[in-house]
């Protein structure tokens, strides 16, 4: 048993050896408020059968509702993603065709729901194990391109910066602390996670999510202006929620330029509410 980012709680029941690479079964328990972006897999199927509670699915940008009894199939390479749509944990069958993804969630889980996880190198394996996070709407035939979300590397600093300069009408007045602190979020040394959009191997959009132990918080949200509209951002977001979720956060805020109209209508097409109570105090340290 193996305890998966946002609290899930799985047991690898039958992998590659007990099935001869057939197919591999969990039983996983999702909590209430749980959810996993649109993702695809690239070489298995997925059927997800509900055993216990209520779950919201997206299959190929097709919604339902799946109660206790109800069974999905997802070929491989659909696009799909899901939630736990009730008020308490639910329970799940889930069977991968073939096996080998198991190896996954053996890599990545945690022993126990009280030990951290290590989200940045939760995603690097789900793409080495053939998780594509990709958009929903970019499944279909007349898709113009598929992005995936991922932890930025250290060796990608330079990109992340030319991407921010491209993205942002203001010029950054310190540059030099910003490559310091995006260096530090690629390596792992600080309180948060860069994550990056990648598309046809090319950076194509950031966002940065920070915890302190009290709330979490999503800064630097940034798409190249030749690949906005795709909804790159909601995805970003999506992931940055995620990320933020899995290590404890229950409350999550955004910093926002209030002039920037097209960014005000992606938080709030996301489900941030302004506060106008609440103001921003900065000094330079």
């Amino acid at each position: 048993m193996v305890w998966m980012p946002g609290g899930v709680r799985t047991e690898i029941r039958l992998g590659a050896e007990q099935t001869g690479g057939a197919y591999c079964l969990l039983i996983d328990e999702p909590p209430p408020g749980w959810s996993l972006p649109a993702h695809r897999h690239v070489g298995e199927s997925e059927t997800i059968h509900v055993v216990v509670g209520e779950f919201a699915m997206d299959v190929a940008g097709e919604r339902s509702r799946l109660r206790a009894g109800d069974t999905v199939h997802v070929p491989a390479g659909v696009v799909h993603g899901g939630a736990n749509a009730g008020r308490e944990a639910g329970r799940r069958l889930v069977l991968f065709h073939p096996a080998g993804v198991e190896r996954f969630f053996r890599e990545v889980g945690a022993a126990s729901p009280s030990e951290a996880v290590d989200v940045p190198a939760v995603l690097e394996s789900a793409v080495r194990h053939g998780w594509e996070f990709v958009s929903a709407a970019a499944s279909g035939p007349d898709r113009a391109s598929e992005s995936g979300i991922r932890a930025a590397r250290p060796s990608e600093v330079d990109e992340v910066l030319a991407l921010w300069a491209a993205a942002y009408d203001r010029t950054p007045s310190r540059a030099a602390d910003e490559r310091e602190a995006a260096r530090r979020l690629a390596d792992g040394g600080a309180r948060g996670c860069l994550l990056v959009a990648e598309d046809s191997g090319r950076l194509v959009g950031t966002v940065i999510a920070g915890w302190d132990g009290w709330r979490g918080n999503l800064y630097r949200l940034a798409v190249a202006p030749a690949h906005r509209r795709r909804e790159i951002a909601r995805r970003l977001v999506a992931a940055g929620e995620a990320h933020l979720r899995a290590r404890g956060a229950r409350r999550v805020s955004a910093l926002v330029a209030r002039d920037d109209r097209a960014a005000l209508a992606v938080w709030s097409t996301a489900g941030y509410l302004d506060e106008p109570l609440t103001g921003r105090f900065v000094k330079e340290l």
